[in-house]
């Protein structure tokens, strides 16, 4: 049965009907768990039509007495529930299948669309207990997700269980058979969320784009700081960081790649914005002859980099300080999480040294204008800069073709696990600016206007001397 909810006025304030409050998605009053991301939505009358970013809900449960709980049939989700920072509306379909047979194959009806789809399977299905007695990832959740990572299509998870373990691998959102439609209606929004990030950013006027974005390297403490608050932010909304880094009183997202880095922020109004890191192959230090002055200078600038990195970790809570000092063994952020070939280390190898783009994140609200294009912009020009060759990243596959439009091709293989980093599956691509050549001058030919500061985009492009 499917029921279609249309975006519509809310109705009423009984029990199962949308709470009347302001959208937010910022710090929690004092005693709330901090892992609950604070997200509600608001009657609007007067609003103007909005697009609406549809979203199918899917529930298979097992449980009589879950499905009795919850009801799936009665969960009453009329009204206008905000796409955070897009100038959209969610609207969801409900329905309902029995056991894991019907849900594969309404799974495959919906794979089988010509348009690109979001999905949330909401299940009591999802989990199991292992040896230990903790909740892990069943059998059915590798099964639904391999169906679609190279998909256009996007399927998110919500498990429903008898206790909360804290964050599950590979499910969004978990949601105890004891909480009330309310946790669950909470769960579905930042799952929805969660999937509207992943998906490609809206599409903006023209005549909207803010004329007074700066791309530029960090220049202060401060600065790293917001750059790092607002990865934990849309890190944590799509649903990819730990419990404990969630929780950590700092509210940054942090790790020991950083203190080898040199980080950009999109700039706007004194806010950052966006933000990216380059994570170095540090030569060796004794090694020091062959560099350029303006290589030195950059290293100069990671220097300062590191530093600030160490003092805002030192500050911070003790998930962040543990995170900062793992004792990482491989020199990129890549390496640690692809399980490379002996092909492909000699192909690294060869292309020596090399530089990670990574953390790319943009604020919700300047999605579609383009920033994230500036600061990979941005980072190919250091790289360029600094003598580097190849310029390594990993992506999830849905943003494939936003890097290739860049010069980036992928690098051959199937997806890749995080183990220890993001709790996403990726693909690995990389640039040879020694072999595309006309990224490789363009890359000059921007980085020669920011030096003479004659691009209007882009600022200082390494940190002040002395």
């Amino acid at each position: 049965m499917q029921q279609i909810i249309p975006v519509a006025k809310l109705q009423s304030q009984q029990e199962g009907a949308w709470p009347p409050s302001t959208l937010s998605i910022g710090k929690l009053p004092s005693g709330v768990d901090p892992m609950a991301q604070v997200m509600t939505i608001s009657e609007q009358a007067h609003r103007t039509p909005q697009s609406v970013f549809p979203v199918s809900l899917i529930f298979s449960i097992g449980r009589s007495e879950v499905r009795a709980h919850f009801d799936p049939e009665g969960v009453d989700l009329s009204g206008e529930a905000p796409v955070p920072g897009h100038g959209e509306t969610f609207r969801f379909s409900v329905e309902c299948v029995d056991g894991a047979e019907e849900l594969s194959n309404l799974l495959a009806l919906y794979r089988l669309k010509e348009k690109p789809v979001q999905l949330l399977v909401i299940s009591d299905h999802l989990t199991e207990i292992d040896g230990s007695g903790k909740a892990r990832p069943g059998p059915i959740v590798a099964t639904i997700l391999d169906q679609f990572r190279f998909s256009p299509h996007s399927c998110g998870l919500i498990a429903l269980v008898g206790r909360v373990p804290g964050r599950i691998s590979e499910i969004d959102r978990v949601v105890s058979w004891a909480d009330d439609r309310t946790a669950l209606r909470q769960a579905i929004l930042q799952a929805a969320t969660g999937l509207r990030l992943r998906a490609k950013p809206p599409v903006r006027p023209s005549d909207a784009a803010p004329k007074d974005v700066k791309i530029e390297v960090v220049q202060s403490r401060e600065q790293l700081k917001e750059c790092f608050a607002l990865r934990r932010e849309v890190y944590g909304l799509m649903g990819y960081l730990p419990d404990a880094i969630m929780r950590d009183r700092s509210g940054i997202e942090l790790d020991g790649y950083d203190e080898r880095s040199i980080h950009f922020a999109a700039m706007r109004g004194g806010e950052v914005i966006g933000t990216v890191r380059m994570v170095l192959e540090l030569l060796p230090t004794s090694s020091g002859g062959g560099l350029s002055c303006r290589s030195v200078r950059c290293l100069n600038t990671q220097e300062d980099h590191a530093s600030w990195c160490r003092e805002i970790a030192e500050k911070a809570g003790p998930a962040i300080r543990n995170r900062f000092h793992y004792p990482y063994f491989m020199p990129l952020p890549i390496l640690e999480s692809t399980e490379l070939d002996r092909r492909w280390s000699r192909v690294l190898e060869n292309a020596y040294p090399v530089v990670e783009l990574s953390r790319l994140v943009v604020r919700m609200d300047y999605r579609g204008f383009r920033i994230s294009r500036d600061l990979v912009h941005a980072v190919v020009a250091k790289a360029c800069e600094m003598q580097r060759r190849v310029i390594l990243l990993e992506c999830i596959p849905k943003h494939v073709d936003m890097y290739a439009k860049l010069g980036f091709e992928q690098m051959q293989g199937e997806p890749h696990s995080r183990p220890i980093d993001l709790d996403q599956y990726a693909v690995a691509m990389w640039l040879r600016l020694d072999q595309r050549e006309r990224v490789a001058d363009a890359a000059e030919y921007l980085l020669a206007k920011i030096k003479m500061e004659l691009h209007p985009r882009f600022g200082a492009f390494d940190t002040k001397m002395g």
